[in-house]
Formats: C-alpha cells, structure tokens, sequence
C-alpha cells in the first residue's frame, strides 16, 4: 500500500497541495490518502507515456450518501478532459458575440444537447467554471440556445469551442464504494488527480490509476504477437494504426465477458472512399469470419471511413474476436487510421490485477520479478513449517467482484539456481501435492499451502489468476500478470510454546459471551485442542511460526426444539428474503446469518429453508448452525472475504481465523447464528 506525502503512516511528510508538489501515483497500485481540514486539497499525478486511455479508481469505506470528495482530472494546463464515450454533440462552439447571463447560442451541433450535460470552454486559461444545460431550444441548423445553472463569467469569444463531460466527479461514502472515471489523452505528459472537500470528513479514501496506449504495439502481424505485445481494442476509444510496408498487416484483439450489441469504426483522414486503400476483416478467435443474421461476411475495402455491427442474437455469448487491418489490392496508403469499438450494453473482459508486496500489474499474461521476498523456517521432525499462499498476494477483478465471474490460479514452485531448498504446495485436505501449472479453483486456494522442506535456501514463487472467461484459445485478457516473489527458507527457530487466550460475544449484542466454543488449531503436528471456559477458550503449547499465522477452528453445538430458541421468528424469514433481493445490506453479518445452509452465498433455497424450520415443518432440510468470524477482520467497511475484498451476498465465506503468535497472545471472536437474522438470539438460562 502507498500513501500520500502527507499521511503519517508514510515514510515523509510533505504537502501535495498543488502540480508541484504532486504525488506521483504507482500505476495500478492503490494508495490511501485523507483531507485534513475541509480546505485541503491533495494532487496525484500520472505520466501517460503517450496518447492513451487514464482511469481512475476512488475508493472509501463510509456509509452516507452526502457527497464527500470532489475529483478532478486535469491536464498540465489545468484544463478538464473529457469522459471517455461521453457524447459531444458534434463540434460545437460560440455562436455570435452577445451573450450573457444565463443564455448561449451554440452552433455546429449535430444533435440536441440533453439536459443536465455539463461543460466547459477551452481556451488558453485554465479551467473554472463547469456549466450544467438546464434547458436547450430544439437545433436547427446545427443552433441551439442553451439555458445554463449559473451566469456566464464573461462574454465568451466567437467559435470558442465547448468541452462536455468534464473529467469532475463527486463522490459519496459508499460501504465497499468504488467509482471509476476514465478518459483519452491525445499526447505524451503529466495529468492531474485534484481531490478536495465538498462535505469535509477526516476519514481516508483510496485512489489506483492505471494507462492504456491507444496506439498500435511495433509487433502485430498475427493474432498471436497481437496477443502477446497487448495489441488490443479498448472500449469507447479510438485506437491509432498505420501500416508501415504495403505487406504490413496489423492485428487487433479483444475480448467480451458476455453478449451484446457493438460495433467496429474505421477512420482515415487520408483515405478516400472512391478509391478503398484498406481491407479490414473480422472474425472470431478460430477464424470463422464474422457474419450480419443473414450470414453476410462482414468487412472488406474502406476508404474515408467504415462501421460494422456485430449482433448479440448471431453471437450470443462472450468471446474473443480479432481485426484485421492491411492494404487494400493494388494500393497503399501509409497514413494513419484509427479503430473504435463501442456499443451502449458492451462489456469488455476485465484483466485482473495482481499485487505482490508493493508491486502491482494489470498487464494480463505479463512476467514480474516483484524482488519481493518472505521467510519462512525449514520443516523440522518436531514441526511442519507452512505459508498460507492467499497471504502471499491480492487480487482484483471488476468481473468477480460483479458476481458474473470466478477466478482460478496457476502456481509454479521451484529451488533458485545454485540453491538446495525444496518445498512443494500442499491443498488441504487433498491426498497428493500440488502440481506446478495445475489449475486451482478459488476454494482450493483459500486452503493451500507453501510446505517448507528441511533444507536452508530460497524458493522461486509464482502465482498467476485467471478468470472464468479464459481459455488457452483466448487473448489472454482474462489472465493476470505472472508475478514472482522469493521465498527464503531459514533455519528453525527453538522458541517456546505459546499458549493463548481468547474471549467470543454475539454479533449483535458485545455483552452477550458466548460459552463452550471448542477451539481447535489443525494446522499444528499433533492437532490441538483449546479447552472451553466462560464466555470464551483457552488453547495452549502451540508452536508459534514467526513467518506465519496460524489457523483456528470454532465450532459451538446447538440442539433446538422449538425455533425461538435458536432466535428465529417470522420477522427472520423475511429478513433473508431482503438480503437474498438485495432490500437489506445493513450489516455484513446478516449476509453470513442469512447464509442459512453455509453454502457460501445466500440464495433462494436459504430462504425457502428458513421458513421451513421456522414453520417446523417435518424433516426440514437444514438446522441452525454457529459460525465464527475473527474480530480483527471486522471493520467499518464490512467482514474481509478469504482472499480479497469483503464478504457479500454472493460470497459470506468470512477470511480464516489466523493469529500471529509471535505479535499476540489473545484473540477475540464474534458469533453468528445461521438463521437469526435479525440478532434476536439470547442465552437459555441456567
């Protein structure tokens, strides 16, 4: 994680108030940040190394819908850009030398200006002022008069063109919130992240920046170099091409997560459409050209400009598709021409991004050294020293945390030339160790295990994810970065066993504690086992790995005649059904409460469950049950996930109870029970 120049959780203090003194952001790494007062202003920067595509991740962790933050993306000039896809309405510019007030007449409109649209002027000084259109008169001729929120500044210039969509969002605190805003630059240079206070609170917010070049990659010939340089068709934006031989051929790819409408634009301010210099062809990752419904083959010559249309009722689902762009037969035209995909209901595949450390890539399939490393102590006889893999990396990816993907994972282990170490990846609960390459499911994930050998020396880690679009037939879009990390197997410590204590209370009630939870720490050789004492455990001589935590199970029996006694009434049964429909997100424990059969996400079935129990009806499918959540994974933005991110609807799965025994000897846990949805549960008396 990084941190702005002002926080104190960095490693110097300084303002980063203005261009100057601006914070330059790693690409695709979060960093956190805070206002100070409602009068602070914090500046990012993020070079663009040529034209391209700049988005902006903001992310907080409150619960109010008032507008919190402003956020303002700037070029050097201090002038806004605009959003990426937004309509511009043609080219349009002052009309005439006399307006004032709340009034503009706009010409060189190819379209009526909607109301709400908000823009800018562009001229030689920075930008000020942001105009919202509150009404506007029907077009004609390409004139409109547009009536605005506020009073013009000054008597704008004639043909002073007219920016819409500036690159200026606010945004509220959101549980889990993430907003995005992304737009084209045209050149090479520095652009500007502008946070400040409309609503002034001291709580921190998040921000991740990354950058797409809009040009064409020097290798991409074949669909394959396409593939492996990143050659790829980016959504809403015009991607510049120009063919350097009159053999060249240049090979475009992209990827859709599901089916849609969209289309493809040619452009060519050098072509000419009585004499087509370009061959465009469109087909799928096999080959197959594509095709309208009447099966006609689409592409062919274009001069000045072209558009195909790809139907979601001929392609009906998600898939990977190529452009092909070379030189029309018997001509050649070595000017530049530019490809656009869009379409209003278009969802491109999102590669996810890794992090290792504080090292982060969203360049699918690309290699990482990370120079990252962990240690971890040699296996003795005594004891089987291991590394929870989840704890060696995070992910991220908009498709999974949607709900409308999964991710899968790749691992390669293997000894650093010239050392002697050895390990290998072990699966709990599987029969035989992990095999370098293997596919590994989210769930196989959250229980492997890096399992040291009893040599001394370094390791070479791999870890790649992939998401449920990928195919080895495929652009790789779904697939991570491949990133490395070093892990250093030292010499076994002589440490004494740890004994530890913890306290358990309910969700929602801190005063109730919560008696006989059997603890149990099965990674432990033998597995041991806590004894139960009032409102919480005790659980001694375990072996404490400096260079991992260890994992705990609770469990806590039930046994019920009746459904109150287990806290479930009617008002339960549709408190599952508000969060199985998205009514109630309250609270994160509801999610997990409401999970009635543990399965991991709450679904009708749950539902249908409860009010059978409630309704004691004979042979009921499923029956209350205790689950345990780790205290210090509970905070203000939710319960955190097993992985990555926070549990949900989709994914109460909780992250493991893990304690550090070498930082801690107490731990705290907090109860829930399956099926009390609104927390209703108390204690049988004695």
């Amino acid at each position: 994680m990084q941190y702005e120049s002002e926080s104190p959780k960095g490693s110097i203090f300084q303002p980063n108030n203005s261009t100057d003194t601006a914070n330059a952001l790693v690409v695709d790494a979060w960093l956190e940040a805070a206002l100070d007062s409602s009068g602070d202003i914090d500046v990012f920067s993020i070079y663009a190394e040529s034209a391209g595509l700049i988005r902006l991740n903001f992310g907080n962790s409150l619960t109010t819908a008032t507008p919190i933050w402003r956020i303002d993306l700037l070029n050097y000039d201090g002038d806004y850009l605009s959003v990426l896809g937004a309509n511009n309405f043609g080219t349009p510019m002052v009309s005439g030398t006399a307006n004032s007030g709340k009034s503009l007449l706009v010409s060189g409109l190819s379209s009526a200006v909607s109301i709400g649209s908000r823009f800018t002027f562009s001229t030689t000084e920075a930008d000020s002022v942001i105009y919202t259109v509150v009404d506007a008169s029907r077009p004609s001729g390409g004139q409109s008069t547009l009536t605005l929120d506020k009073s013009l500044t000054a008597t704008p210039t004639e043909e002073t063109p007219l920016v819409f969509a500036p690159t200026q969002i606010s945004v509220a605190g959101l549980t889990g919130g993430n907003t995005s805003l992304t737009t084209s630059v045209s050149a090479a240079g520095n652009y500007f992240f502008k946070v400040s206070a409309e609503n002034w609170q001291s709580d921190s917010y998040l921000l991740k920046a990354s950058f797409v070049a809009t040009t064409e990659t020097l290798l991409n010939d074949t669909k394959v170099l396409a593939v492996q340089e990143g050659n790829r068709l980016q959504a809403n934006a015009w991607m510049t091409g120009a063919l350097t031989t009159p053999t060249d051929v240049d090979t475009w790819v992209f990827t859709t997560a599901a089916a849609s409408d969209f289309s493809i634009d040619f452009s060519a301010s050098s072509g000419n459409d009585n004499s087509p210099a370009w061959e465009i062809s469109l087909s799928q990752w096999s080959g197959a050209p594509l095709t309208t419904l009447q099966g006609v083959i689409l592409g062919g010559s274009v001069g000045s400009s072209g558009s195909y249309s790809i139907d979601n009722e001929r392609y009906s689902s998600g898939g990977t598709f190529v452009v092909s762009v070379k030189a029309a037969t018997g001509t050649y035209d070595s000017g530049a021409y530019t490809l656009r995909l869009r379409g209003d209901s278009l969802d491109l595949n999102d590669t996810p991004i890794m992090t290792v450390g504080s090292v982060s890539s969203g360049v699918a399939n690309q290699p990482v050294q990370t120079a990252e490393s962990n240690s971890l102590e040699v296996s003795i006889a005594s004891k089987i020293s291991r590394l929870a893999l989840k704890d060696l990396f995070t992910i991220s990816d908009a498709d999974v945390i949607a709900g409308t993907q999964t991710l899968s994972y790749k691992v390669w282990l293997s000894t650093v030339q010239n050392q002697t170490a050895t390990g290998q990846i072990q699966i709990e609960g599987e029969p035989t160790a992990y095999s370098n390459g293997s596919l590994m499911s989210a769930s196989q994930m959250a229980k492997a295990f890096l399992v040291a050998g009893t040599d001394e020396g370094d390791l070479s880690l791999g870890i790649q994810a992939f998401d449920s679009s990928w195919t080895a037939d495929s652009d790789n879009s779904g697939s991570s970065a491949l990133m490395y990390q070093t892990i250093k197997l030292v010499g076994a410590s002589n440490s004494n066993l740890v004994n530890l204590s913890g306290s358990v209370r309910f969700w929602k009630n801190n005063d109730i504690k919560l008696d006989d939870v059997l603890i149990t720490a099965p990674e432990q050789n033998p597995v041991v086992s806590g004894e139960k004492v009032t409102g919480g455990f005790t659980i001694n001589n375990l072996s404490a790995e400096a260079a991992t935590p260890i994992a705990l199970n609770a469990a806590k029996s039930i046994t019920v005649t009746e459904p109150s006694q287990a806290g479930i009434n009617l008002s339960d049964v549709l408190g599952a059904l508000k969060v199985y429909l998205d009514k109630d997100k309250s609270s994160p424990f509801k999610y997990i409460a409401s999970d009635f059969d543990g399965n991991g996400k709450v679904e009708l079935t749950d539902v249908l469950s409860l009010l059978k129990f409630y309704l004691k009806k004979p042979n009921a499918p499923v029956q209350p049950s205790w689950t345990f959540i780790d205290a210090a994974d509970v905070s203000e933005s939710g319960i955190s996930g097993p992985i990555a991110g926070l549990i949900s609807k989709s994914a109460t799965q909780a992250h493991a109870i893990d304690v550090d025994l070498s930082s801690t000897s107490t731990v705290e846990l907090v109860g829930v029970l399956r099926g009390d949805v609104d927390g209703s549960w108390t204690p049988p008396s004695s």
